[in-house]
This record gives C-alpha cells, structure tokens and sequence, in this order.
C-alpha cells in the first residue's frame, strides 16, 4: 500500500472507528506494516485502498469489492469470512 505523510497504520484506523479487520486472516502477520492512505467507496475498491463496511445496506456492493483492508463491525466478520471476500 502507498505510503505517505497522511498514512496511517491499521490499527489507528481501527481504534478510531472501533472496527474489526475483516480480512486480518488474508492480510497474515505483516498487517502491523501496512500503511493506509486512501479510503474507497466499497464497490470498486482496489487492494491499495481500505474500506468500511458497517450497513447490510451496502451488502451488494461486496460483491465488487477487492480492498486491501476491510473494517468492519464484529457482526459482519464472521458472514464475510464465510463469502471468502
């Protein structure tokens, strides 16, 4: 992922929105390396790109989604895990 001076580490991303990484299993061990500086809409998301995903509302878009980073809410882990996205 870019890195610049407005990055950010994962984990600030998560403890400001009190999200869970979605796809931590698919990142593995070197998440705590990764810095994120852009965020996408969910639909079209690129894997250089960090997205959030807190509504079934946006469920469908899932479907085109490829982000590099998912946070989420501990409810929706779980199902996502189980789609493989």
């Amino acid at each position: 992922m870019t890195t610049s001076a407005h990055s950010h580490k994962v984990q600030e991303l998560l403890d400001w929105t009190r999200g869970t990484l979605a796809n931590a299993l698919a990142l593995g061990a070197h998440v705590d390396q990764i810095r994120i500086a852009r965020i996408s809409p969910i639909a079209g998301s690129q894997p250089s790109d960090v997205v959030f995903f807190f509504s079934k509302e946006y469920r469908d878009d899932m479907l085109l989604a490829n982000p590099g980073v998912l946070v989420t809410a501990e409810p929706f882990v779980g199902p996502i895990e189980k789609s493989g996205h």
